[in-house]
Formats: structure tokens, C-alpha cells, sequence
């Protein structure tokens, strides 16, 4: 007897304290959300194991009726177990939903920024520094952060032409040094890598589904089924003449998410 009061009641309860301090350090020490959820929810399965186990033990084995007289309303069974349900539910949502919460926000700084940022380095597909004299005219080169190389998110396009021919937004005008350009070379649509360049026209097709976007107009979208702007990279050039970044894209690359187009 003295066992099965072990088994039923002790060690749910002791699993239900481990569980608890489990989910509580998780969230303190900041740990994944999946982690914090998973503890939290066998805490409180075990705790209501525990509790279960209990009333089971300590309740009498026949039916004890007292009569007496009823002075208040009457608490009936259903009613305990409904709200003990709704309770044991709400804790579980505010256990998974709290972390998740952060989960969230922190995906969503990630989906915004890349490896690019003031200071950033310009190479080429091969870790090469790219100088803005060994760019030529009508040339379009795929381009990373030196620290990046390879990074998808990170992956831009660059495109040298002469500087009368961009009409850049009021607040861009200071982004195509010497005629330099760089963009994001995920399609806005899709995410396709970016790279049928018309060098006549000055647009970037998109091979999936045929997205047009003009380069020398801020990568506005033209046609097909991209609605925003390729985002664009502000560069500069250092004193020795060498493309620097001067900050991260203007706006997150690749496919819209959470809402956006």
C-alpha cells in the first residue's frame, strides 16, 4: 500500500517540481520557446497527475452521505471539473503563448536584417575585395559582405552605369557613387535569386515568374507579380576605392511576410 501511495502520488509530485524548475530556469536562462513550452506543459500535466492520484487516494472508498442543511449554492461536479479544465488551459496558453511571444518578435528582427552594416566590406563571389575602378560599365556582379560570403539573405547584385542615367529617390542620391548600384538579389515576390540583367534598359528580370525591376529607378518593380521595390544597399567608397556599405538594406529582402506584400 505503502508503494502504490509512492507511485501514484510521491513521484507525480516530484516530477511535477523538477518540470516546474525545468520551465522556470528555461525562461530565465533564455532558452529556446519550444523548451520552455514543453516543461511548462509537463508541469502541469504532472502536477495534474498529482493531484488526481490524491483525491483518489484520500477519498473514501464508499459513498459517505451527511445530511445537512444547504446554506449557499450548491458547487456541483460538473461545474468543479469545468472549471478546473478552463483553469488548467489558461495556464497552459499563457505558459506557451509568453515565450512564443518572444519567439515572434525575434524572428521577425531576423526576417529585417542582414549581415550587412556600416564599415561592411564589398566582395565578390570569391572573397575578392571589389574596387569601384574594376567595375565596368554595364557589368553586373553578385556581391557579399566580407565576413558573409555566401550568406543567402546577404547575397546582393551590383550594376555599374554611367551616373546620368539613375533617377534615384530624393533621399537616395548619395547611394551610386561613381555609378555603382548594389540591391538585394532575392525577387520580392518569391524569393528567386535574382540575375537576367538588360543592360539597355537598365532592368533585372526574376527567372521564376518573371518579375521586372529597374535598377536605375531605385529597383522599383515594373511588372509581373512583385509588388515592392528590390531593397537597395547605401554604399560608398574608401580612400582607397574600395565599395563600403553604409548600413543594411532599406528594407527586409527576399518574400513579404507577416502581412506585408
Amino acid at each position: 500500500m505503502k508503494a502504490l501511495l509512492v507511485a501514484r502520488v510521491v513521484v507525480p509530485a516530484v516530477l511535477t517540481a523538477v518540470a516546474g524548475a525545468v520551465a522556470v530556469g528555461s525562461l530565465v536562462l533564455g532558452a529556446e520557446a519550444p523548451v520552455v513550452g514543453l516543461a511548462a506543459a509537463f508541469a502541469l500535466v504532472a502536477g495534474g497527475v498529482t493531484v488526481a492520484a490524491g483525491v483518489h487516494r484520500l477519498a473514501p472508498a464508499e459513498p459517505d452521505v451527511e445530511t445537512r442543511e444547504q446554506k449557499g449554492p450548491r458547487l456541483r461536479r460538473r461545474q468543479l471539473l469545468l472549471g478546473a479544465g478552463a483553469g488548467t488551459a489558461a495556464a497552459v496558453a499563457v505558459a506557451v503563448a509568453f515565450p512564443a511571444s518572444r519567439r515572434v518578435s525575434d524572428a521577425t528582427d531576423r526576417l529585417r536584417t542582414t549581415h550587412w552594416f556600416d564599415g561592411a566590406r564589398v566582395v565578390d563571389a570569391d572573397g575578392e575585395l571589389v574596387r569601384a575602378d574594376e567595375v565596368a560599365d554595364g557589368e553586373l556582379l553578385t556581391v557579399y559582405p566580407e565576413h558573409a560570403v555566401g550568406s543567402v539573405d546577404s547575397q546582393a547584385v551590383l550594376v555599374r552605369e554611367g551616373e546620368d542615367r539613375f533617377s534615384p529617390d530624393a533621399e537616395r542620391m548619395d547611394w551610386t557613387p561613381a555609378g555603382i548600384a548594389v540591391y538585394s538579389k532575392l525577387c520580392t515576390h518569391m524569393a528567386c535569386p535574382l540575375g537576367l540583367y538588360q543592360q539597355q534598359s537598365g532592368t533585372l528580370l526574376c527567372p521564376c515568374h518573371q518579375a521586372v525591376f529597374d535598377l536605375l529607378d531605385s529597383g522599383r518593380a515594373l511588372q509581373g507579380p512583385a509588388r515592392r521595390a528590390l531593397p537597395q544597399l547605401p554604399i560608398r567608397i574608401d580612400d582607397d576605392g574600395y565599395l563600403i556599405a553604409r548600413g543594411d538594406f532599406s528594407d527586409a529582402v527576399g518574400t513579404g511576410f507577416w502581412g506585408r506584400p
